[in-house]
């Protein structure tokens, strides 16, 4: 079962294995970007800062955003993330 916080406190890292993986922002983002509703329309739930990190459970593709189609589902936000800006191996 997925985490239901976006930031989970430190006791339940131990559970983050099992459930979601923990992902940040790529090196090369500098600003903050958008977590959707959903996949495909851009309505913007949260935005997500420099240096946030943040539990996905999955992806699915959706909207492309500067050539990459996949999104990762952030759980404890309920919201969608362009994998785009998410790092490497984040899906």
């Amino acid at each position: 079962e997925p985490e239901t916080s976006p930031n989970p406190p430190t006791h339940s890292l131990t559970l983050l294995s099992r459930a979601d993986k923990w992902c940040n922002f790529h090196p090369s983002v500098s600003q903050s970007q958008g977590c959707d509703y959903d996949r495909w329309n851009g309505n913007r739930k949260y935005t997500v800062g420099v240096g946030e990190r943040f539990g996905v459970s999955c992806w699915s593709v959706g909207k492309v955003v500067s050539g990459n189609n996949k999104w990762d589902y952030i759980p404890g936000w309920g919201c969608w993330i362009s994998a785009h800006w998410t790092n490497n191996g984040c899906e």
